[in-house]
This record gives structure tokens, sequence and C-alpha cells, in this order.
């Protein structure tokens, strides 16, 4: 049993441990979780498992495909192995130390691989594992050695804001679609707590606190959210689907608006 993991995903991360560790023995260092998992906010056929799994060194051609095949065979056998998502890296991307330009490493996303990466991992995902990461196998995550602070968390928060969600906000046809509301929602609202509390939360507590801290004009977009969120399948918050589109995307050039005033955010270029 590993403690905090769901048990309805426990299978799944026991395959993934035993066959990297029994096929990999001297290239795995440490294989961890962040994510809601972690955060104690799981939620299933709603949330992603989050890995990040670290390597002692830079992978052959070989290595990789054995990699590939690992996950091929967790996909073929375990359901929730589409929500898997994460990638492999070294302990010099955790210290931000490495070699950008030679390194490559398998990455994942939704149960797919993505091709290669550098190995770098976000500001976000590096804070959650500093301060909640979940061990699998190898060292306490805490133990790690991670260079993440908190400008570094506040500048994730601005691209999310003014890069990421700006941006989506000009395509109304993304909120006909359920899980477009919820994720839009709720992210904005982890955003505002990260920045007013320089921590993170579940999307479930972004929520409660959205509700908590915005107007009541605010709060039926906002049980909209958290009710397609629980699974729940009434639908009594608005008359249709469009007029729920069109409310999120006020909602977010409404949050960047909040943020940027009540935080004094000066804008990000990526």
């Amino acid at each position: 049993m590993i403690p905090r993991v769901p048990h309805v995903i426990l299978p799944l991360l026991q395959d993934y441990v035993q066959l990297l560790i029994s096929q990999l023995p001297e290239v795995v260092y440490g294989i961890y979780l962040q994510g809601s998992i972690v955060l104690d906010g799981f939620v299933p056929e709603r949330s992603d498992i989050d890995f990040i799994t670290i390597v002692s060194r830079n992978l052959t051609p070989e290595e990789i495909n054995q990699i590939d095949l690992i996950h091929e065979k967790l996909k073929n056998k375990h359901d929730y192995y589409s929500v898997m998502e994460g990638q492999y890296t070294t302990l010099d991307h955790l210290r931000r130390t490495a070699d950008l330009e030679r390194e490559r490493f398998p990455k994942y996303f939704y149960g797919k691989c993505m091709g290669l990466t550098k190995g770098q991992i976000d500001s976000t995902a590096l804070w959650i594992l500093k301060n909640h990461g979940l061990t699998l196998f190898g060292p306490n995550a805490r133990g790690l050695e991670i260079n993440v602070s908190w400008p570094d968390l506040l500048n994730a928060m601005k691209y999310n804001l003014h890069k990421y969600w700006t941006e989506k906000a000009d395509n109304y046809e993304l909120f006909l679609q359920d899980n477009w509301v919820d994720d839009t929602v709720l992210t904005l609202g982890r955003i505002m707590y990260t920045l007013e509390h320089q921590s993170v939360i579940t999307k479930d507590q972004a929520g409660d606190y959205l509700v908590q801290m915005l107007p009541t004009e605010w709060h039926a977009l906002i049980y909209e959210a958290m009710r397609i969120r629980q699974g729940k399948r009434e639908n009594g918050h608005f008359p249709s689907i469009d007029e729920r589109a069109a409310r999120t995307q006020s909602f977010i050039k409404y949050i960047v608006n909040v943020c940027n005033e009540q935080y004094q955010l000066e804008k990000v270029s990526h």
C-alpha cells in the first residue's frame, strides 16, 4: 500500500513502479507524484495522475524505447492509464543546472507519448513536488534539491493569466463543453488563491474559495463548475450552454483584471 494514493489507481501505480525498477534498475533514481493526488484532491474520472520520474543520467535510444514499451503495457492493462501525465527528467533539471542543449527525455500526456523534451519541469509542478510530493520509489521527495521559489511560481501564475487563459477567452466554442467550464473556473480560482496565499490548493477548494471571495453575480457559474467537477447531472444554473459559455468567457476577463489590479501584476512574455 502506498499512503495517500486512492485505491482505484493503486494497481496502476504499483505496476508502473515494478516495471520500471525491474527493467531499468540502474537508470531509475526516483518516482514521484505531484498534482491533485498529493493535494488530496483526486477525483475519479476527472483528475490526472501527475508523475515525475527522475533518471540518473541521459537516456539511450534503447532505454527510451523500453520506457515506451512499459507505458504500452500499462495502457493495455489499466483503464486509468488514460489520465496518466508526466515526464522523465534528472536531478540537474530539478536543480536547474542541466545542459538543455544535449538532453532529451520522454514526456506523456493523457497516456500518450508526446515525444522527447529537454527535461524541464514547469515551476508549478516543481513547487508542488517540493512542498507536497509523494514518493513511490527512491529518496523522499522532501529531501530532493529542488530549485524553485515564490518568484518562479508567481511568474507561472502571471503566464497562465496573461498568456494561456487570455488567449483561450476568445474561443467561444471551447466553453460549450462541460470540462472546459469546470477547468477554467476552478483553475482561475486556484490562481487567485495562489497569488493571495503563496500556496497551491485543489480545484474543489478553489470553488469554495471563489464563492467566499467573489460577488454573488458569479456564484451561478462557480456552482455550475463545481457541479461538473463533482459529476452531478442536474443543471439548474443556466438556461442554455450558450449562455454558460458566454459567461465563462466574461469570467476569464474578470479574473484577469481583478488579479492584475489586486496584485499589481506586470505582464510577462514567453
